[in-house]
Protein backbone atom coordinates (compact mmCIF):
# COMPACT_ATOMS: atom_id res chain seq x y z
CA UNK A 1 0.00 0.00 0.00
CA UNK A 2 1.45 2.91 -0.96
CA UNK A 3 2.24 5.84 1.70
CA UNK A 4 2.01 3.24 4.20
CA UNK A 5 5.33 2.48 6.51
CA UNK A 6 5.62 -0.02 9.57
CA UNK A 7 6.70 1.61 12.88
CA UNK A 8 9.87 -1.04 14.33
CA UNK A 9 9.00 -1.78 17.66
CA UNK A 10 11.91 -2.89 20.16
CA UNK A 11 10.30 -5.39 22.73
CA UNK A 12 13.17 -8.23 22.72
CA UNK A 13 14.47 -8.02 19.26
CA UNK A 14 12.88 -5.92 16.49
CA UNK A 15 8.90 -6.25 15.52
CA UNK A 16 7.09 -4.16 12.95
CA UNK A 17 3.76 -2.86 13.30
CA UNK A 18 1.27 -0.83 10.64
CA UNK A 19 -1.94 0.84 11.69
CA UNK A 20 -4.33 1.02 8.88
CA UNK A 21 -8.01 2.33 8.22
CA UNK A 22 -10.23 0.22 5.82
CA UNK A 23 -12.96 1.71 4.45
CA UNK A 24 -14.93 -1.38 3.17
CA UNK A 25 -17.43 -1.94 -0.05
CA UNK A 26 -20.05 -3.63 1.96
CA UNK A 27 -20.54 -4.18 5.47
CA UNK A 28 -19.03 -7.56 6.64
CA UNK A 29 -20.72 -9.52 9.91
CA UNK A 30 -18.59 -9.56 12.73
CA UNK A 31 -17.00 -13.38 12.11
CA UNK A 32 -16.70 -12.62 8.38
CA UNK A 33 -14.67 -9.41 9.29
CA UNK A 34 -12.57 -11.06 11.82
CA UNK A 35 -12.28 -14.08 9.08
CA UNK A 36 -10.43 -11.74 6.69
CA UNK A 37 -8.40 -9.97 8.92
CA UNK A 38 -6.46 -13.11 10.25
CA UNK A 39 -2.89 -13.32 9.43
CA UNK A 40 -0.62 -16.14 8.77
CA UNK A 41 1.70 -17.30 11.50
CA UNK A 42 3.88 -14.68 12.37
CA UNK A 43 1.29 -12.27 11.97
CA UNK A 44 -0.74 -10.85 14.48
CA UNK A 45 -3.40 -8.18 13.49
CA UNK A 46 -6.30 -6.79 15.38
CA UNK A 47 -9.62 -4.90 14.08
CA UNK A 48 -11.18 -2.16 15.69
CA UNK A 49 -13.61 0.39 15.86
CA UNK A 50 -12.20 3.28 14.31
CA UNK A 51 -14.85 5.87 16.04
CA UNK A 52 -13.18 5.24 19.25
CA UNK A 53 -9.45 5.53 18.22
CA UNK A 54 -7.58 9.01 18.56
CA UNK A 55 -5.32 7.71 15.41
CA UNK A 56 -2.65 5.57 14.31
CA UNK A 57 -0.59 6.58 17.47
CA UNK A 58 -3.03 5.52 19.99
CA UNK A 59 -3.52 1.80 18.14
CA UNK A 60 0.12 1.61 17.77
CA UNK A 61 1.07 2.22 21.63
CA UNK A 62 -1.67 0.01 22.86
CA UNK A 63 -0.32 -3.04 21.03
CA UNK A 64 2.94 -1.89 21.45
CA UNK A 65 2.22 -2.26 25.48
CA UNK A 66 0.30 -5.69 24.33
CA UNK A 67 3.25 -6.99 23.48
CA UNK A 68 5.30 -5.74 26.09
CA UNK A 69 2.64 -7.20 28.52
CA UNK A 70 2.90 -10.66 26.75
CA UNK A 71 6.66 -10.99 27.37
CA UNK A 72 6.88 -9.97 30.70
CA UNK A 73 4.07 -12.06 31.96
CA UNK A 74 1.83 -9.64 32.98
CA UNK A 75 -0.89 -9.56 30.36
CA UNK A 76 -4.71 -9.76 31.57
CA UNK A 77 -6.63 -11.13 28.66
CA UNK A 78 -5.61 -14.50 27.26
CA UNK A 79 -5.61 -13.31 23.57
CA UNK A 80 -2.96 -11.19 22.00
CA UNK A 81 -6.09 -8.91 20.29
CA UNK A 82 -8.27 -8.17 23.97
CA UNK A 83 -4.69 -7.28 25.19
CA UNK A 84 -4.36 -4.96 22.57
CA UNK A 85 -8.44 -3.19 23.28
CA UNK A 86 -7.66 -3.34 26.89
CA UNK A 87 -4.93 -0.83 26.41
CA UNK A 88 -6.35 1.23 23.38
CA UNK A 89 -9.65 1.33 26.34
CA UNK A 90 -7.77 2.19 28.87
CA UNK A 91 -9.46 -0.43 31.48
CA UNK A 92 -8.51 -3.99 32.45
CA UNK A 93 -11.62 -4.84 32.07
CA UNK A 94 -12.68 -6.87 29.44
CA UNK A 95 -16.44 -6.34 29.70
CA UNK A 96 -15.85 -2.29 28.99
CA UNK A 97 -13.25 -3.02 26.39
CA UNK A 98 -14.56 -5.18 24.08
CA UNK A 99 -17.72 -3.18 23.43
CA UNK A 100 -16.30 -0.43 23.23
CA UNK A 101 -13.00 -0.66 21.30
CA UNK A 102 -14.45 -3.83 19.37
CA UNK A 103 -15.52 -3.13 15.64
CA UNK A 104 -19.57 -3.18 15.56
CA UNK A 105 -21.62 -5.73 13.60
CA UNK A 106 -21.90 -4.53 10.08
CA UNK A 107 -19.26 -1.97 9.79
CA UNK A 108 -18.00 -0.19 6.71
CA UNK A 109 -15.20 1.43 8.35
CA UNK A 110 -12.20 -0.71 10.60
CA UNK A 111 -8.65 -0.05 11.84
CA UNK A 112 -6.60 -2.25 11.77
CA UNK A 113 -2.96 -3.03 13.36
CA UNK A 114 -0.95 -5.51 11.88
CA UNK A 115 2.39 -6.76 13.95
CA UNK A 116 4.99 -9.33 12.59
CA UNK A 117 8.67 -9.87 12.40
CA UNK A 118 9.24 -8.04 9.26
CA UNK A 119 7.85 -5.11 7.38
CA UNK A 120 7.21 -7.21 4.59
CA UNK A 121 5.01 -9.52 6.28
CA UNK A 122 3.00 -6.40 7.52
CA UNK A 123 2.42 -4.67 4.40
CA UNK A 124 1.87 -8.21 2.39
CA UNK A 125 -1.27 -9.34 4.84
CA UNK A 126 -2.26 -5.66 5.04
CA UNK A 127 -2.37 -5.48 1.05
CA UNK A 128 -4.41 -9.07 1.58
CA UNK A 129 -6.70 -7.23 3.87
CA UNK A 130 -7.35 -4.43 1.75
CA UNK A 131 -8.33 -6.46 -1.29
Amino acid sequence: MEGVKPIKLRIDGPVYAVAALLELAEPLSLRALLRAVEGPSGVKTVALNPEVLAGPAHVLTAAEYALKAFKRGRNAARSFHVEVMLFAAATREISRALPLMGPPEGAKRVAIVCIADSQRACLEHLEKVAR
